[in-house]
């Protein structure tokens, strides 16, 4: 087999493709946020709701692999080559699925709406089990990045774009609505929504991931 030689930095991205650690409202709670998508919708016409497939709360955000490479390149005197690290990586996608399959389904309260930038979302709190059980990925996030000279890991998902809400005390669960077309929207527009005293029933996690190995 012929082997092909890649130099250190990585091809730049056509389009940012993500992995990410993710979980969907189940069938049950579907009629509390699309109630929720309406009400915004009545309030702010440049919101663009997302269907039911859309809806989600993001558990864990890897984010860009390319993104995440280049910023070890600019920020150790790593010397592992961007095919090494892209071999590496279906490793930490099959421990994010161990974890997954070691979670089950559970519950989220609806806390309040808030605007994340263009995206508008539903502030939620999630069981204490299920906090912890999330910090697996962060964990094994930082083993894997320990593999290419990483090893203030704590300072570089913090200061990271990507990796910056991987520490418990910077995540903030929510699950995202849709998005407004004109993101210096008020917030005080949604602010005054009455939220359901109704727990949300959310899937078992699952992995996105939209990465495709990059031959060079």
């Amino acid at each position: 087999m012929e082997t092909v030689t890649l130099e250190r930095e990585a091809p730049r991205p056509r389009g940012k493709k993500k992995l990410y650690v993710s979980s969907m409202p189940k069938r049950e709670s579907l009629q509390i946020i699309q109630k929720l998508q309406s009400l915004i919708g009545e309030i702010n016409p440049e919101f663009i709701p997302y269907s039911i497939s859309r809806l989600h709360m993001t558990i864990f955000h890897f984010g860009d692999p390319i993104s995440v490479f280049n910023a070890i390149q600019q920020q150790t005197s790593s010397s592992i080559s961007f095919q090494k690290y892209q071999d590496m990586l279906p490793s930490l996608i099959q421990t994010y699925n161990v974890i997954t399959n070691k979670m089950e389904s559970s519950t989220v309260t609806p806390l309040e709406l808030d605007y994340f930038g263009k995206y508008a979302v539903l502030k939620v709190r999630a069981q204490q089990s299920f906090i912890r059980r999330r910090e697996y990925f962060n964990v094994a996030t930082q083993v894997y990045l320990r593999h290419f000279g990483v090893y203030d890991t704590d300072s570089f998902c913090y200061y990271s774009k990507d990796l910056w809400t991987a520490s418990r005390e910077r995540y903030n669960p929510h699950i995202t609505l849709g998005t407004i077309e004109q993101s210096s929207t008020d917030i005080s527009q949604i602010t005054g929504i009455s939220i359901p005293n109704i727990d949300i029933g959310m899937s078992r996690p699952y992995i996105v991931n939209e990465y495709k190995y990059e031959e060079g």
